[in-house]
């Protein structure tokens, strides 16, 4: 989480951020308090359906965060596909492989030249 809230830091009002429709609710939170303090736009988008995903990136996003695989559904995007499109627009790309460490998900394979955040929720009970 605090990887993510990191990358909202350098978000300036009126831009906009496209995440998962169904991603950890905790980063879901996190992106609408953050966006409604600093005045940015989180767009929660279906990021497996192609269409739903190239019509947000129409709207020129400054970030495309993946959360794969996701939370609690354990879907998996597909990196690549994500990647290539949020970079032909010029978007910067962020992933949250939350539940895999990076020994298991090396997201640098599918993205070179773009954001990677690895945040990982604590083994223990942490609340």
């Amino acid at each position: 989480m605090a990887a993510i809230d990191l990358l909202l830091c350098h978000l300036c009002p009126g831009d906009r951020v496209v995440a998962p429709h169904d991603g950890y609710s905790g980063t879901s939170w996190l992106l609408s308090i953050s966006a409604e303090r600093a005045g940015f736009e989180a767009a929660f988008v279906d990021q497996g359906d192609a269409d739903a995903l190239a019509s947000a990136l129409a709207t020129r996003p400054k970030l495309v965060l993946i959360e794969t695989p996701g939370t609690p559904l354990l879907r998996v995007i597909d990196i690549a596909a994500v990647s290539r499109q949020a970079k032909a627009v010029g978007v910067l790309v962020a992933i949250d492989i939350r539940f895999l460490s990076p020994a298991l998900q090396d997201s640098t394979a599918w993205l070179a030249q773009s954001i990677t955040a690895t945040c990982r929720e604590s083994r223990g009970s942490w609340r």
